[in-house]
């Protein structure tokens, strides 16, 4: 198991390595569930408002494009539109389904997200004709945030307008980079200028834009990453996102590319000491973070230095990795489920997806798995949000090792105690993606070492993570 230690001395750098970056949905399956019958478990949900939140989560799998560092499940067979209909049709014999039972279809919706693969490879007409679908379906009258993903090559400012039409107040593309070596690695084949047209087409209808960077690749030096920071800030979008290279669930072909460019890894001191450069840096060029990787303009003229202004946020994040009562709905192929009994998964397969799933309501293909109770998850995901609800948690039935573990957070400064909530502090913002890791239960650090060394047994060269020698031995994640 990865044994994560907490430096006992006053210091930002609180942990003595950084964990391999791994994208996860927390709670895993494990030994203890039970597959149900996927008609019971939609039949129980209760047809009134949960004591969460709402999320409805669309997955279009389709790109033009295969990155080689996206881990998410996409496919780029779709160039004739009979393709993306049938897609759609299936979409919406999923959607009908699911929505006739009262404990979705009746239940207001606080967030939409589409995302993929890159759903605006969708025609205009297809972009109506879900919006009408989606309106007829489910209860929006409380929606507050409808996002749309985006890829610059298919964008047009007639769908940009079809997407506002139905309601979308938020889109965002990845630019990842704009250095041509890594774009190469990456598979990226929109060029500079369609990235910077695409942003002003964006903002000229849109409040809300966000864009995706990628940090710390092999070889980066600190000058080529402010060198991005400044093109990704000359966009003047409403938020600009940094993230860690996901090494685990990228591609081999990437990790093979990295190769063959002699372009070597960084280490865990040059990546942490890049990210807490860069959050200097965009705070000097008048930027503010609203978690640990986002940032936006300081429009309010801060006088004072703050840590974190949670505005604006997104909300489909802060809500996917929310509390044991926000629900997540998910359509589409590969698309999760996640209430509080059960988390279903659809099939990853697009023939068995469009050409058998909800033809039949006795031949569903998704697996559904039940006893999902997880009192802990609000604890477990809260770095990434930053903020924890003392209320919204079910304290006595929350596992000890978890307890244990935020009380250690709090006394060695990773983490702030007031009457109400919990907040990270600067140092807990710094290794928020430890902390998680830090705050799961034992079962689940052994699900994710699992998964990571099955990963690197596949080809994957995990990237060096010890950033220095324990300093004090016997401190360990519990």
């Amino acid at each position: 198991m990865l044994n994560p230690v907490i430096n006992p001395r006053k210091s930002l750098l609180k942990f003595d390595f950084q964990l391999p970056v791994y994208n996860w949905y927390y709670p895993f399956p494990n030994e203890e569930d039970t597959v149900i019958d996927t008609t019971e478990a939609l039949e129980a949900m209760p047809p009134s408002s949960t004591q969460g939140r709402r999320a409805l989560y669309f997955h279009i799998p389709f790109c033009d494009t295969l990155c080689t560092f996206c881990p998410f499940f996409r496919s780029s067979h779709y160039t004739a539109q009979e393709k993306t209909d049938a897609y759609m049709d299936a979409l919406i014999r999923e959607m009908k389904w699911k929505a006739s039972f009262s404990g979705i279809g009746q239940v207001p919706v606080d967030v939409i997200s589409v995302g993929g693969g890159t759903p605006s490879v969708l025609t205009v007409e297809q972009i109506l004709r879900f919006g009408e679908a989606l309106h007829g379906l489910f209860d929006l009258s409380r929606l507050q945030e409808f996002t749309f993903e985006l890829e610059v090559k298919s964008v047009t400012r007639d769908k940009l307008q079809a997407m506002k039409s139905i309601g979308v107040n938020r889109v965002s593309f990845g630019i990842q980079t704009f250095h041509p070596v890594y774009r190469q690695v990456f598979n990226i084949t929109s060029t500079v200028e369609q990235v910077r047209e695409v942003a002003r087409m964006a903002m000229d209808i849109f409040s809300y834009v966000n864009v995706d960077m990628i940090f710390g690749l092999a070889g980066q030096s600190l000058d080529d990453l402010l060198k991005e920071a400044d093109q990704a800030m000359s966009l003047n979008t409403t938020t600009i996102d940094f993230y860690p290279l996901n090494y685990m669930s990228a591609s081999l072909k990437m990790h093979r590319l990295f190769k063959e460019n002699h372009l070597q890894p960084l280490s865990p001191a040059t990546k942490i000491s890049y990210r807490m450069f860069l959050d200097e840096y965009m705070r000097a060029k008048g930027y503010i973070p609203i978690n640990g990787y986002s940032y936006t303009l300081d429009r309010k003229s801060h006088s004072q230095r703050v840590l974190i202004d949670r505005d604006p946020i997104f909300k489909y994040h802060d809500l996917l990795y929310g509390y044991e009562t926000d629900e997540v709905i998910g359509f589409g192929a590969s698309a999760v489920t996640q209430t509080l009994h059960f988390s279903s998964y659809n099939s990853n397969t697009l023939k068995i997806y469009m050409e058998e799933t909800y033809q039949d309501p006795l031949q569903l293909s998704p697996l559904t798995l039940g006893n999902k109770e997880c009192p802990e998850k609000g604890i477990v995901y809260f770095p990434y949000r930053g903020v924890l609800d003392k209320s919204r948690i079910d304290w006595e039935r929350v596992p000890g090792e978890t307890l244990e573990a935020l009380s250690l957070a709090v006394a060695e400064g990773l983490v702030e105690e007031t009457d109400n909530q919990y907040e990270l502090t600067p140092a807990g913002w710094l290794s928020y993606v430890n902390l998680v890791y830090y705050l799961t239960p034992d079962s689940g650090k052994r699900w994710l070492n699992e998964r990571i060394e099955q990963r690197i047994a596949e080809g994957r060269e995990r990237d060096e993570v010890q950033l220095y020698e324990s300093v004090q031995e016997g401190v360990v994640a519990k």
